[in-house]
């Protein structure tokens, strides 16, 4: 059974959490419709007749919805997320597809020529299908109808601020990204996704301030731990509605750690195309 990399999904989870601090708002449901789709290109007569021709066209990735959602595997490829492959063809023909499913429900395979759909085919068991492609062109396959779900344990804080007027804006933050936290500097907002504490270095004494907000899990609140020098500020669980944290602090880098991660797969959709096959009509 081909799957995605458990840690690439966890970390997915974490920063689909984690966009709700860019105001996207995902929770624990990731790829349950289409979020993003792929644009076909435009083709010119003249770029379809300057290329390479074969009698067994190349396929290549051309558009996926994010890392670890489409790689090949032995003859064919595994489509884990919404994600298009494409190869040009010289004449018209036919393509046959030999497919399988994984996980909740029944992926669809689309077919494509010059982006106008041939065929959308459900794939509900190991399966073959044939298309016929009525002329030449960039001919496309595709998977659009992704679907994953998770529960997971996490904490996300943002707008540190530090009462001192020479920095008052909290930049300087490392939070380990192995296992899905992460720090996106622009918005500064951060993900405590696993045991591993992130690093915050305020430029000075004073009192930090920031917002915090926590995803339950299993009926139970993330707990954050705040410690400087070994000094533990803060021990205290984390609502899912948003609240302010005060702390009197040095200047040294204090660490910021959620003390229960869990997360877990709930279900998850992928498409596995074992097979593409190709017979021209000429």
């Amino acid at each position: 059974m081909e799957r995605r990399d458990d840690r690439k999904k966890v970390a997915s989870i974490a920063r689909g959490w984690g966009n709700w601090m860019a105001g996207v708002g995902l929770l624990s449901l990731v790829g349950g419709g289409i979020a993003q789709m792929f644009v076909p290109p435009t083709i010119s007569p003249l770029a379809l007749m300057a290329s390479s021709c074969t009698d067994t066209p190349h396929w290549k990735p051309v558009w996926s919805s994010g890392e670890g959602a489409l790689r090949p595997v032995g003859t064919g490829w595994f489509m884990a997320g919404r994600s298009v492959l494409e190869a040009t063809v010289c004449s018209a023909g036919t393509l046959t597809l030999t497919v399988d499913q994984e996980g909740l429900g029944a992926p669809n395979v689309s077919v494509m020529l010059d982006g106008t759909l041939l065929a959308d085919l459900p794939v509900t068991r190991p399966d073959t299908f044939k298309v016929n492609v009525p002329h030449a062109g960039h001919l496309q396959v595709g998977y659009f109808n992704d679907y994953y779900e998770s529960e997971a344990r996490l904490i996300e804080f943002r707008n540190m601020r530090l009462n001192r007027r020479e920095c008052q804006f909290i930049t300087d933050v490392t939070i380990p990204s192995e296992k899905g936290g992460g720090w996106a500097p622009a918005p500064r907002i951060g993900t405590l996704f696993s045991d591993l504490p992130g690093t915050v270095r305020p430029c000075g004494p004073g009192r930090l301030t920031f917002t915090v907000r926590g995803q339950i899990a299993q009926g139970k609140k993330p707990i954050l731990r705040v410690t400087q020098k070994g000094a533990v500020l803060l021990n205290q669980q984390i609502a899912a509605a948003p609240s302010t944290i005060e702390l009197e602090v040095s200047g040294e880098p204090l660490q910021m750690q959620l003390l229960n991660p869990y997360a877990r797969e709930i279900a998850d959709r992928n498409l596995h195309l074992r097979n593409l096959s190709w017979v021209s009509a000429r």
